[in-house]
């Protein structure tokens, strides 16, 4: 492996490592952030904090602006954006990517209801029930960053040079203000 990891006439060994690389960092990334919130400390505090600015410079318009956004942002919307794409790349021939959109949101599904049924961690305005009446991880953040971040990259992959930048600024654009 580290052979083929240095060999130049290797990239794929190369990427592989990165990915891997990457992803073991973001898991422990999110087993630390997991951590913090469970033990309600500084990040709890911090998230109050914020909470509590955010409540004092609201207005009517900025409000309309992220009631829109967060509509963008609903589990069932993002759902049906991430099927519907899998649905036209099934339909395009392009199968194995299809399947993996469907695999994304599938497992994205499972992955937020099941950590908010084992962190219990109570949503600030009691309105639902069951599983998704816990706040952690944000169900709208999970899925915008999930399904539209690769929607973004897929998109972005097929860009000229400049363009990139700008699909990939607005698609981060989206995930932060729904964030």
């Amino acid at each position: 492996l580290l052979r083929d990891v240095l060999d130049p006439e290797q990239a794929t060994a190369r990427k592989v490592l990165l990915l891997a690389t990457t992803l073991g960092a973001v898991i422990l990334i999110l087993f630390n952030l997991i951590e913090e919130v469970l033990a309600r400390g500084e990040l709890a505090r911090a998230d109050a904090a914020i909470a509590h600015v955010v409540t004092q410079i609201r207005t009517t318009w900025s409000d309309a602006i992220l009631v829109f956004v967060t509509t963008l942002a609903d589990t069932p919307i993002t759902a049906v954006v991430g099927l519907a794409t899998a649905a036209w790349l099934w339909w395009i021939g392009r199968r194995q990517l299809a399947f993996g959109i469907a695999a994304l949101v599938a497992v994205t599904t499972l992955f937020a209801l099941g950590l908010k049924a084992s962190t219990h961690i109570a949503r600030p305005n009691p309105i639902y029930t069951g599983a998704v009446a816990f706040s952690f991880p944000s169900g709208h953040a999970t899925f915008t960053t999930a399904v539209y971040g690769v929607l973004g990259w897929m998109l972005a992959r097929d860009l000229a040079r400049p363009w990139i930048s700008v699909a990939l600024g607005l698609v981060g654009g989206l995930i932060g203000a729904v964030a």
